[in-house]
């Protein structure tokens, strides 16, 4: 049958008849970014909103366009192409801008951003594309990554397996176009994380390898194997966001993802132990620490703490006025976490609560 998005039944291209010799000296596929993600291939990144996993992948085009090490693991230098499907292109700005604050003499000639929305299931939308990489004077393209799944779907439906067929066809497209290269396509959840990927069965069937992101307390990662069909999956990898001031002059900050152990000793390094005035205040201090970045309100910190309405408001004041805690976007965060709360959740907040 005739399919309008992919064209008509008739073909021009031969198919390719290999011996059994042929097929036993083939050479194995190399990893593109050191046992996580291997050349050639269909990958994807999964989970829930604000899992890290836009920081994750476009970090690792970063570092494979400029030869980079990304998290202490070797890449393949190559081009490396950044798909947004059509998002604002500022809040990638500054995650490129931080990402290069800590990697200054990195040269990033062979990246490009594609700020346009880009319908991969539509066969015209895939060869523009191609058509623009080749024309871009990236060399090598090694990665293309489509940042979301869900705005590279047109208005397809991701639980449709025929939908999904169309889009997997897309990237099929892109792979025999640059041999080589490594689509990466960056997905959700779905209502149970537990049940992986969200949407047709049939896009985790046509993947090389699934990746699960998890995010605690708006800081640890883990990046956990799910699938690797041409090798053993790897063990997880434990890492962190690490918040970086932009050389902005203005206060403007951004993550990268670190190793855990290299975040962790920067922080111990940077970080001085709290000196409280009272049992409770240390007390306070504790309950907020265990929020991490997504700190609480103030009406849920005092209810979490057990205090009175008087004794939490004179700890709240002295924890204030130590420094130890600050006020970003509505809710209380420890200072350890003001930096990466500022970024994730907004601005400085003047600190005036409705119940004062």
């Amino acid at each position: 049958m005739s399919n309008p998005r992919w064209g008509g039944t008739e073909s021009e291209h031969k198919f390719n008849m290999l011996t059994v010799p042929q097929v036993l000296a083939m050479k194995k596929p190399e990893y593109l970014v050191d046992g996580i993600l291997i050349e050639d291939s269909f990958a994807a990144y999964y989970g829930p909103p604000d899992s890290a996993k836009s920081f994750a992948v476009l970090g690792t085009a970063l570092s494979i366009a400029s030869g980079t090490n990304w998290l202490s693991r070797k890449v393949q230098r190559g081009g490396a192409i950044y798909v947004t499907g059509g998002e604002a292109v500022f809040g990638y700005n500054a995650r490129i801008a931080a990402w290069k604050e800590s990697n200054p003499s990195a040269c990033l000639d062979n990246f490009r951003l594609v700020p346009d929305a880009i319908d991969i299931t539509n066969l015209t939308d895939v060869e523009n594309l191609i058509h623009s990489i080749k024309q871009s004077g990236v060399v090598s393209p090694k990665i293309i990554v489509l940042d979301t799944l869900a705005r590279c779907f047109g208005s397809g439906d991701e639980n449709n397996a025929s939908d999904m067929g169309h889009f997997v066809c897309g990237v099929d497209l892109l792979l025999r176009q640059f041999p080589g290269c490594t689509v990466v396509v960056i997905h959700h959840t779905g209502k149970a994380e537990t049940q992986g990927l969200r949407g047709s069965s049939a896009l985790l069937g046509a993947l090389n390898t699934s990746i699960q992101m998890g995010l605690k307390n708006h800081r640890d990662i883990t990046i956990s194997c799910q699938k690797q069909k041409d090798d053993e999956r790897f063990s997880n990898i434990s890492a962190q966001l690490k918040v970086i001031e932009l050389n902005a002059g203005n206060g403007a900050t951004s993550c990268i993802l670190v190793p855990s152990n290299d975040n962790r000793e920067a922080a111990a390094a940077d970080q001085d132990e709290p000196v409280f005035k009272s049992p409770n205040a240390r007390q306070a201090y504790d309950v907020l620490k265990n929020m991490g970045a997504s700190g609480a309100s103030f009406t849920d910190w005092k209810s979490l703490c057990g205090l009175n309405d008087s004794t939490f408001k004179r700890v709240r004041l002295q924890l204030q006025t130590a420094g130890h805690i600050e006020k970003v976007g509505g809710k209380y965060v420890v200072s350890e976490f003001f930096g990466l709360a500022k970024t994730l959740h907004g601005t400085l907040d003047p600190g005036v609560d409705p119940e004062d």
